[in-house]
């Protein structure tokens, strides 16, 4: 009995780690959307890699997943009446909704124009490693 509870917990953990490893565009600990590449140890002829581990091993011999996280940093110029400036800066995943919450915050101050200044993608890898 403790076996085969041991046995489902483990397969529970197992298809976890399987599913997380093959996701993508999926809220990583809430801090933004993740993606893994999937690529051979080498040359990748492919250009782009593959969807998985399996899919890799199955062409190549040795494969490296990585997984990374796509967060944006977008700026509203606001001048008030006196005609300070001031940048709003927000930092997230979801460029619409940043710079719509970097506007808000804007005009909530009551600065007369609000400008948006676009937003800046960045890309940081938060694993590496072998499939």
């Amino acid at each position: 009995m403790v076996l085969n509870q041991l046995a489902l917990a483990t397969m529970i953990l197992f298809m976890g780690v399987l599913n997380s490893a093959v996701a993508r565009d999926r809220d990583h600990r809430g801090y933004g959307n993740y993606q893994c590449s999937f690529e051979d140890k080498g040359w990748e002829e492919h250009g782009g890699g593959h969807d998985s581990c399996g899919e890799c091993l199955k062409h190549h011999g040795k494969c490296i997943r990585t997984c990374y996280e796509e967060t944006y940093k977008c700026t509203v110029l606001g001048t008030d009446r006196y005609g300070t400036t001031r940048e709003f800066i927000e930092e997230g995943s979801s460029q619409w909704r940043l710079e719509q919450k970097a506007m808000d915050r804007c005009d909530y101050l009551r600065y007369e124009r609000c400008e948006p200044k676009g937003c800046q993608k960045e890309t940081n890898v938060i694993s590496r490693n072998r499939c």
